[in-house]
């Protein structure tokens, strides 16, 4: 009996160590902590006119190679505040000639990029719409946007110019703009006309008389094609 109770005695005290020992290694375990970000990268558009907006990406890559996109996440900040301007959230603007800073942070992380504004006539199309079924007498509309800047003189003449394929003009949408920079949006709407085959529009800048060659994703014509 004696020996009995001194085996519960021993089993009482140790009983309990042993249950956190186990406990503890059990929370523990193995663990893989996450390897800290390395630095933050930015991409950002190489150039801007003026008034013109261009939108930066900001990732973080991890010693092992993992991405974290943190364009929402990070911090930014455009220097000198004269020539380009930020959002917040990635989106810079061009406000005069130069070179900007464009940085953003996250935690201990930061990156930078460079982003030239141009103080040169220009006209950037980034979206193109061609809406209409093509049959004859319906109606249709053609029309682009993106961004302009007048600079050479005080005022400048956009268009969308719409044509048969044989070269016949159907219809201009015009729109005058002051010296300065933004986006545009312009649309020409028409009835498909008869016997023409296609339609096509473009859009155009012109500046005291001289055309200004439009650049971008859509500087192209976009067109219609007659349904007989």
């Amino acid at each position: 009996m004696e020996r009995r109770g001194a085996r519960e005695v021993l089993l009482r005290s140790f009983l309990p160590a042993l249950l956190a020992v186990q406990v503890g290694n059990c929370r523990a375990g193995p663990t893989s902590p996450t390897p800290p970000a390395v630095g933050i990268h930015l991409e950002c558009p190489p150039s801007l006119l003026i008034g013109q907006s261009g939108v930066c990406t900001a990732t973080a890559t991890s010693a092992t190679g993992l991405t974290e996109f943190l364009t929402g996440l990070a911090t930014w900040s455009v220097t000198p505040s004269e020539v380009a301007q930020s959002d917040g959230f990635g989106r810079v603007t061009g406000r005069s000639a130069g070179t900007a800073t464009v940085r953003a942070s996250y935690g201990e992380k930061a990156g930078a990029a460079e982003v030239v504004v141009k103080a040169e006539d220009g006209l950037v199309v980034t979206i193109g719409i061609a809406q209409g079924s093509g049959r004859v007498g319906e109606p249709a509309t053609i029309g682009f946007s993106g961004w302009y800047a007048v600079v050479s003189g005080e005022r400048g003449a956009l268009a969308v110019v719409v044509r048969a394929g044989d070269g016949t003009l159907i219809v201009t949408a015009a729109r005058d703009l002051q010296r300065g920079g933004g986006s545009f949006g312009l649309d020409a709407s028409f009835r498909m006309p008869a016997g023409v085959g296609r339609v096509c529009g473009e859009a155009s800048l012109r500046i005291d008389g001289r055309l200004i060659e439009p650049t971008g994703p859509l500087a192209r014509p976009i067109c219609i094609d007659e349904v007989r």
